[in-house]
Protein backbone atom coordinates (compact mmCIF):
# COMPACT_ATOMS: atom_id res chain seq x y z
CA UNK A 1 0.00 0.00 0.00
CA UNK A 2 2.58 2.25 1.18
CA UNK A 3 4.55 1.63 -2.47
CA UNK A 4 1.31 1.97 -4.31
CA UNK A 5 0.67 5.48 -2.16
CA UNK A 6 4.66 6.51 -3.39
CA UNK A 7 3.68 5.46 -7.09
CA UNK A 8 0.85 7.61 -7.10
CA UNK A 9 1.87 10.91 -5.45
CA UNK A 10 5.46 10.29 -7.97
CA UNK A 11 2.88 10.39 -10.67
CA UNK A 12 0.50 13.05 -9.51
CA UNK A 13 4.16 15.29 -8.91
CA UNK A 14 5.03 14.61 -12.89
CA UNK A 15 1.03 15.13 -14.01
CA UNK A 16 1.41 18.69 -11.95
CA UNK A 17 4.70 19.53 -12.86
CA UNK A 18 3.75 18.41 -16.71
CA UNK A 19 0.61 21.33 -16.42
CA UNK A 20 1.66 24.68 -18.35
CA UNK A 21 0.26 26.13 -14.83
CA UNK A 22 -0.57 26.76 -11.18
CA UNK A 23 -2.52 23.67 -9.92
CA UNK A 24 -3.68 24.41 -6.26
CA UNK A 25 -6.09 23.61 -3.41
CA UNK A 26 -7.27 25.87 -1.02
CA UNK A 27 -10.05 27.33 1.21
CA UNK A 28 -13.02 29.57 0.33
CA UNK A 29 -12.19 32.37 2.20
CA UNK A 30 -10.98 35.48 2.37
CA UNK A 31 -6.95 34.91 1.83
CA UNK A 32 -7.68 31.83 -0.13
CA UNK A 33 -5.38 29.76 1.94
CA UNK A 34 -3.59 27.44 0.19
CA UNK A 35 -3.27 23.72 0.91
CA UNK A 36 -1.67 23.11 -2.43
CA UNK A 37 0.29 24.88 -4.78
CA UNK A 38 2.58 23.86 -7.50
CA UNK A 39 5.63 25.48 -8.01
CA UNK A 40 4.68 27.21 -11.00
CA UNK A 41 3.09 29.97 -9.03
CA UNK A 42 7.07 31.35 -8.70
CA UNK A 43 6.70 31.83 -12.79
CA UNK A 44 3.65 33.67 -12.01
CA UNK A 45 4.07 35.88 -9.02
CA UNK A 46 7.89 35.83 -8.50
CA UNK A 47 7.25 34.27 -5.07
CA UNK A 48 7.70 30.42 -4.53
CA UNK A 49 4.83 28.11 -3.27
CA UNK A 50 6.22 28.02 0.21
CA UNK A 51 5.33 31.14 0.82
CA UNK A 52 1.55 30.97 0.34
CA UNK A 53 0.97 27.59 2.21
CA UNK A 54 -1.33 28.31 4.82
CA UNK A 55 -0.36 31.66 4.25
CA UNK A 56 3.12 31.05 5.94
CA UNK A 57 4.72 34.31 4.35
CA UNK A 58 1.63 36.26 2.29
CA UNK A 59 -1.82 35.50 1.20
CA UNK A 60 -3.13 34.31 -2.48
CA UNK A 61 -5.21 37.61 -2.35
CA UNK A 62 -2.67 39.79 -2.13
CA UNK A 63 -1.43 38.51 -5.34
CA UNK A 64 -4.54 39.48 -7.01
CA UNK A 65 -5.55 43.07 -8.80
CA UNK A 66 -7.29 45.35 -5.59
CA UNK A 67 -9.52 46.39 -8.58
CA UNK A 68 -10.29 42.23 -9.83
CA UNK A 69 -10.64 40.45 -6.39
CA UNK A 70 -14.77 41.26 -5.95
CA UNK A 71 -14.97 39.94 -9.44
CA UNK A 72 -13.41 37.00 -8.13
CA UNK A 73 -15.14 36.64 -5.19
CA UNK A 74 -18.39 36.97 -6.92
CA UNK A 75 -18.18 34.17 -9.42
CA UNK A 76 -16.32 31.36 -7.07
CA UNK A 77 -19.68 31.98 -4.43
CA UNK A 78 -21.69 32.13 -7.55
CA UNK A 79 -20.32 28.65 -8.92
CA UNK A 80 -20.11 27.30 -5.46
CA UNK A 81 -23.69 28.26 -4.55
CA UNK A 82 -24.99 26.34 -8.16
CA UNK A 83 -22.76 23.97 -7.57
CA UNK A 84 -20.88 23.74 -10.89
CA UNK A 85 -17.35 24.71 -12.23
CA UNK A 86 -16.08 28.60 -13.07
CA UNK A 87 -13.65 30.21 -15.14
CA UNK A 88 -12.83 34.03 -14.01
CA UNK A 89 -10.36 35.91 -15.51
CA UNK A 90 -8.18 38.37 -13.54
CA UNK A 91 -4.70 40.11 -13.06
CA UNK A 92 -2.04 39.54 -11.00
CA UNK A 93 0.64 41.57 -9.58
CA UNK A 94 4.27 39.69 -9.67
CA UNK A 95 7.26 40.73 -7.42
CA UNK A 96 8.72 43.04 -9.96
CA UNK A 97 5.89 45.58 -10.32
CA UNK A 98 4.39 43.82 -13.45
CA UNK A 99 1.05 42.93 -14.24
CA UNK A 100 -0.13 39.62 -15.43
CA UNK A 101 -3.15 38.20 -16.69
CA UNK A 102 -4.48 34.97 -15.66
CA UNK A 103 -7.24 32.84 -16.31
CA UNK A 104 -8.54 30.85 -13.74
CA UNK A 105 -10.53 27.24 -13.91
CA UNK A 106 -12.06 25.79 -10.67
CA UNK A 107 -14.73 24.02 -8.50
CA UNK A 108 -15.69 23.26 -5.23
CA UNK A 109 -14.81 19.92 -3.30
CA UNK A 110 -15.86 18.67 0.08
CA UNK A 111 -12.35 17.54 1.93
CA UNK A 112 -11.91 15.19 4.25
CA UNK A 113 -12.21 17.61 7.00
CA UNK A 114 -15.59 18.04 5.76
CA UNK A 115 -14.55 21.62 4.82
CA UNK A 116 -15.57 22.62 1.14
CA UNK A 117 -12.41 23.35 -0.85
CA UNK A 118 -11.44 24.67 -4.09
CA UNK A 119 -9.38 22.64 -6.30
CA UNK A 120 -8.40 24.44 -9.80
CA UNK A 121 -5.57 25.67 -11.95
CA UNK A 122 -4.39 29.16 -13.08
CA UNK A 123 -2.84 29.99 -16.61
CA UNK A 124 -1.09 32.89 -17.47
CA UNK A 125 -2.43 34.43 -20.80
CA UNK A 126 -0.74 38.07 -20.82
CA UNK A 127 0.86 37.07 -24.32
CA UNK A 128 -3.05 36.37 -25.53
CA UNK A 129 -4.65 38.70 -23.68
CA UNK A 130 -1.82 41.35 -25.13
CA UNK A 131 -2.16 40.38 -28.98
CA UNK A 132 -5.59 40.52 -28.45
CA UNK A 133 -5.37 43.98 -26.69
CA UNK A 134 -3.03 44.52 -29.93
CA UNK A 135 -5.43 43.64 -32.28
CA UNK A 136 -8.64 44.97 -30.98
CA UNK A 137 -6.40 48.52 -31.05
CA UNK A 138 -5.46 47.84 -34.43
CA UNK A 139 -9.66 46.84 -35.33
CA UNK A 140 -10.75 50.16 -33.54
CA UNK A 141 -7.93 52.37 -36.49
CA UNK A 142 -9.22 50.47 -39.21
CA UNK A 143 -12.63 50.97 -37.97
CA UNK A 144 -12.70 54.66 -37.36
CA UNK A 145 -10.40 55.56 -40.17
CA UNK A 146 -12.02 57.72 -43.26
CA UNK A 147 -10.60 55.73 -45.83
CA UNK A 148 -11.96 52.65 -47.27
CA UNK A 149 -9.57 49.49 -45.66
CA UNK A 150 -10.58 46.23 -47.01
CA UNK A 151 -8.97 42.40 -47.33
CA UNK A 152 -9.07 40.15 -50.70
CA UNK A 153 -8.57 36.69 -50.14
CA UNK A 154 -6.58 34.82 -53.24
CA UNK A 155 -9.38 34.39 -55.18
CA UNK A 156 -10.10 38.01 -55.70
CA UNK A 157 -13.09 38.25 -53.08
CA UNK A 158 -13.43 41.18 -50.54
CA UNK A 159 -13.44 39.14 -47.11
CA UNK A 160 -13.37 42.24 -45.28
CA UNK A 161 -15.07 45.87 -45.61
CA UNK A 162 -14.60 48.83 -42.84
CA UNK A 163 -17.04 51.39 -42.40
CA UNK A 164 -15.00 53.76 -44.43
CA UNK A 165 -15.39 51.28 -47.33
CA UNK A 166 -19.36 51.91 -46.87
CA UNK A 167 -18.88 55.64 -46.61
CA UNK A 168 -16.77 55.83 -49.60
CA UNK A 169 -18.44 53.19 -51.76
CA UNK A 170 -21.74 52.84 -50.29
CA UNK A 171 -22.04 49.35 -49.82
CA UNK A 172 -22.50 47.95 -46.43
CA UNK A 173 -20.31 44.91 -45.47
CA UNK A 174 -23.12 42.31 -45.81
CA UNK A 175 -23.93 43.73 -49.34
CA UNK A 176 -20.04 43.28 -50.52
CA UNK A 177 -18.56 40.78 -48.28
CA UNK A 178 -18.13 37.32 -50.77
CA UNK A 179 -18.33 39.86 -54.40
CA UNK A 180 -15.43 39.83 -56.32
CA UNK A 181 -13.08 43.11 -55.92
CA UNK A 182 -13.90 44.18 -59.75
CA UNK A 183 -17.37 45.04 -58.44
CA UNK A 184 -16.59 48.19 -58.01
CA UNK A 185 -14.81 48.74 -61.43
CA UNK A 186 -16.52 50.87 -63.94
CA UNK A 187 -17.11 49.06 -67.30
CA UNK A 188 -13.82 49.05 -69.50
CA UNK A 189 -11.98 48.75 -65.98
CA UNK A 190 -13.00 45.24 -64.83
CA UNK A 191 -9.13 44.19 -65.51
CA UNK A 192 -7.26 47.21 -64.59
CA UNK A 193 -6.34 45.86 -60.87
CA UNK A 194 -6.32 41.90 -62.14
CA UNK A 195 -2.60 42.31 -63.29
CA UNK A 196 -1.63 44.68 -60.09
CA UNK A 197 -3.15 41.92 -57.50
CA UNK A 198 -1.67 39.06 -59.46
CA UNK A 199 1.70 41.13 -58.46
CA UNK A 200 0.55 41.60 -54.46
CA UNK A 201 -0.20 37.89 -54.32
CA UNK A 202 3.33 36.93 -55.77
CA UNK A 203 4.74 38.72 -52.80
CA UNK A 204 5.80 42.30 -54.19
CA UNK A 205 5.42 44.64 -51.05
CA UNK A 206 3.08 47.60 -52.29
CA UNK A 207 1.66 48.63 -54.93
CA UNK A 208 -0.40 52.18 -55.86
CA UNK A 209 -2.72 52.79 -58.47
CA UNK A 210 -4.94 55.69 -58.88
CA UNK A 211 -8.26 55.31 -61.19
CA UNK A 212 -11.97 55.30 -60.94
CA UNK A 213 -14.09 53.76 -59.71
CA UNK A 214 -17.94 53.36 -59.16
CA UNK A 215 -20.19 53.51 -56.13
CA UNK A 216 -23.40 51.46 -55.19
CA UNK A 217 -25.61 54.44 -56.48
CA UNK A 218 -23.47 54.60 -59.87
CA UNK A 219 -21.72 57.87 -59.69
CA UNK A 220 -17.52 57.47 -60.63
CA UNK A 221 -15.16 58.41 -57.88
CA UNK A 222 -11.39 59.06 -58.13
CA UNK A 223 -9.84 56.27 -56.15
CA UNK A 224 -6.08 55.93 -54.82
CA UNK A 225 -5.25 52.85 -54.06
CA UNK A 226 -2.38 51.42 -52.11
CA UNK A 227 -2.28 47.45 -52.34
CA UNK A 228 -0.30 44.91 -49.76
CA UNK A 229 0.16 41.12 -49.31
CA UNK A 230 -1.97 39.61 -46.43
CA UNK A 231 0.43 36.42 -45.04
CA UNK A 232 -0.57 34.23 -42.36
CA UNK A 233 1.41 33.47 -39.41
CA UNK A 234 4.24 31.21 -41.48
CA UNK A 235 4.34 33.94 -44.08
CA UNK A 236 2.68 32.07 -46.87
CA UNK A 237 0.50 34.81 -48.64
CA UNK A 238 -3.36 34.39 -48.17
CA UNK A 239 -4.60 37.78 -50.05
CA UNK A 240 -4.22 40.96 -50.78
CA UNK A 241 -5.26 44.38 -48.40
CA UNK A 242 -6.27 47.68 -50.32
CA UNK A 243 -6.72 51.42 -48.60
CA UNK A 244 -8.59 53.29 -50.66
CA UNK A 245 -8.46 56.71 -50.43
CA UNK A 246 -11.34 59.22 -52.59
CA UNK A 247 -8.98 61.89 -54.22
CA UNK A 248 -12.30 63.25 -56.53
CA UNK A 249 -11.84 66.56 -54.62
CA UNK A 250 -8.43 66.61 -54.88
CA UNK A 251 -8.66 65.82 -58.60
CA UNK A 252 -11.72 68.27 -59.03
CA UNK A 253 -8.98 71.04 -57.29
CA UNK A 254 -6.10 70.10 -59.50
CA UNK A 255 -8.50 70.46 -62.54
CA UNK A 256 -9.94 73.84 -61.82
CA UNK A 257 -6.35 74.60 -61.05
CA UNK A 258 -5.29 73.84 -64.62
CA UNK A 259 -8.48 75.58 -65.94
CA UNK A 260 -7.60 78.83 -64.17
CA UNK A 261 -3.71 78.76 -65.16
CA UNK A 262 -4.88 78.18 -68.86
CA UNK A 263 -7.42 81.42 -68.31
CA UNK A 264 -4.40 83.11 -66.91
CA UNK A 265 -2.37 82.28 -69.47
CA UNK A 266 -5.24 83.52 -72.25
CA UNK A 267 -5.43 86.68 -70.63
CA UNK A 268 -1.96 87.52 -69.91
CA UNK A 269 -1.78 87.10 -73.84
CA UNK A 270 -4.82 89.28 -74.25
CA UNK A 271 -2.77 91.86 -72.16
CA UNK A 272 0.30 91.46 -74.21
CA UNK A 273 -1.68 91.73 -77.39
CA UNK A 274 -3.30 95.19 -76.10
CA UNK A 275 0.05 96.25 -74.57
CA UNK A 276 1.60 95.61 -78.24
CA UNK A 277 -1.53 97.63 -79.48
CA UNK A 278 -1.17 100.39 -76.78
CA UNK A 279 2.72 100.84 -78.01
CA UNK A 280 1.34 101.17 -81.75
CA UNK A 281 -1.25 103.54 -80.93
CA UNK A 282 1.22 105.49 -79.17
CA UNK A 283 3.91 105.69 -81.80
CA UNK A 284 1.08 106.89 -84.65
CA UNK A 285 -0.01 109.22 -82.20
CA UNK A 286 3.44 110.65 -81.40
CA UNK A 287 4.43 110.40 -85.18
CA UNK A 288 0.83 112.03 -86.49
CA UNK A 289 1.78 115.15 -83.62
CA UNK A 290 5.37 115.75 -84.38
CA UNK A 291 4.58 116.62 -87.80
CA UNK A 292 2.47 119.18 -87.35
CA UNK A 293 4.06 120.69 -84.50
CA UNK A 294 7.53 120.52 -86.39
CA UNK A 295 5.50 122.45 -88.99
CA UNK A 296 4.27 124.82 -86.43
CA UNK A 297 7.47 125.87 -84.78
CA UNK A 298 9.07 125.97 -88.28
CA UNK A 299 6.44 128.90 -89.26
CA UNK A 300 6.48 130.74 -85.67
CA UNK A 301 10.30 131.16 -86.63
CA UNK A 302 9.64 132.66 -89.84
CA UNK A 303 6.76 135.18 -88.12
CA UNK A 304 9.19 136.21 -85.18
CA UNK A 305 11.74 136.84 -88.00
CA UNK A 306 9.64 139.58 -89.09
CA UNK A 307 9.63 137.50 -92.67
CA UNK A 308 6.03 138.20 -92.78
CA UNK A 309 6.16 142.03 -91.48
CA UNK A 310 6.72 143.65 -88.73
CA UNK A 311 5.68 143.35 -85.32
CA UNK A 312 4.91 144.73 -82.17
CA UNK A 313 6.17 144.23 -79.29
CA UNK A 314 2.53 142.62 -77.69
CA UNK A 315 2.65 140.26 -81.04
CA UNK A 316 5.83 139.26 -80.32
CA UNK A 317 5.34 138.32 -76.68
CA UNK A 318 2.05 136.47 -77.85
CA UNK A 319 4.04 134.76 -80.24
CA UNK A 320 7.01 133.77 -77.73
CA UNK A 321 4.37 132.01 -75.45
CA UNK A 322 3.31 129.96 -78.45
CA UNK A 323 6.91 129.37 -79.46
CA UNK A 324 7.68 127.81 -76.01
CA UNK A 325 4.76 126.15 -75.56
CA UNK A 326 5.28 124.65 -79.00
CA UNK A 327 8.69 123.43 -77.82
CA UNK A 328 7.68 121.81 -74.74
CA UNK A 329 4.58 119.54 -76.47
CA UNK A 330 6.88 118.72 -79.32
CA UNK A 331 9.59 117.78 -76.34
CA UNK A 332 6.90 115.69 -74.55
CA UNK A 333 5.54 114.05 -78.13
CA UNK A 334 9.53 112.89 -78.53
CA UNK A 335 9.50 111.19 -75.21
CA UNK A 336 6.42 109.40 -75.54
CA UNK A 337 7.90 108.31 -78.79
CA UNK A 338 11.11 106.74 -77.43
CA UNK A 339 9.16 105.26 -74.70
CA UNK A 340 7.15 103.47 -76.83
CA UNK A 341 10.43 102.30 -78.79
CA UNK A 342 12.02 100.74 -75.54
CA UNK A 343 9.04 99.00 -74.62
CA UNK A 344 8.09 97.56 -78.13
CA UNK A 345 11.94 96.09 -77.65
CA UNK A 346 13.16 98.57 -80.64
CA UNK A 347 15.23 100.00 -78.42
CA UNK A 348 17.32 99.50 -75.32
Amino acid sequence: AEVALSESEERFRTLVANVPGVIFRCSIDNDWTMQFLSEEIDELTGYPASDFIANRVRTFGSVIHPEDAPIVSREVEAAVAEERPYTVEYRTLHRDGSIRHVVERGQAILGRDGQTKLDGAIFDVTQRWTAENERLKLASIVESSDDAIMAVSLDGRLSSWNSGAERVFGYTAEEIIGKPIAILAPPGKEGEQHSLFERITAGQATAHLESVRRRKDGALIDVSFTFSPLRDASGAVIGASAIAHDITERRTAEAERERLLLELADQNEQLRELDRLKDEFVALVSHELRTPLTSIRGYLELVLEEEAGALTDEQRQFLGVVERNAHRLLALVGDLLFLAQVEAGKLS
